[in-house]
């Protein structure tokens, strides 16, 4: 992956810019490892599907047809380092499979590779370090995705958890 550097600039930020930091990271986390514990199919590299819903997720978007918006996007192929991105029903069959095989076990250590090798510092507040955990909602109002319910919002969607390291929040 090319080296980005930042620069002060005037121009209008487009979606994709937060992508070039998300596409380092997911280098030093080493996500192209999947590789290595799951086979391509079809000439789709896991590493490739994991990537494209990583940044999909990053984009602020959760449904399998926002990757159609992005199969022809250069952009998004090069800052995410992919070789090829996946269709819809590649990547929902894709990422299915996947968590069938157990994707979970081989990730569990990605985040903290992450924080490990980026040097990230993690403050602690006199011995204790602060761990804030809290649920927010996903609206998937209107959609057609398995396993949407009401939640605590009085919405259809998803009621996932989120923790936060640190006093900087990793």
């Amino acid at each position: 992956m090319p080296n980005v550097k930042f620069r002060a600039s005037r121009r209008t930020l487009t979606s994709h810019a937060g992508l070039s930091i998300i596409g380092q990271c997911l280098e030093i986390a080493g996500v192209d490892s999947l590789d290595g514990h799951f086979p391509t199919t079809l000439g789709m590299r896991t590493s490739d599907v994991v990537k494209s819903y990583l940044g999909l997720l990053c984009l602020g978007m959760s449904d399998y047809d926002a990757i159609e918006n992005f199969r022809q996007d250069k952009p998004f192929k090069q800052l995410l380092s992919l070789q090829k991105v996946p269709s819809t029903a590649t990547l929902r069959q894709r990422l299915e499979k996947l968590a069938a095989n157990d994707l979970q076990a081989c990730t569990a250590t990605g985040s903290t590779t992450l924080l490990s090798l980026a040097e990230a510092p993690i403050t602690a507040e006199t011995t204790h370090v602060c761990l804030d955990i809290d649920t927010f909602v996903m609206d998937n109002s209107n959609s057609k995705k398995e396993g949407v319910s009401r939640t605590y919002q009085q919405v259809d969607g998803y009621t996932p958890i989120a923790a936060y390291l640190g006093n900087e929040g990793w």
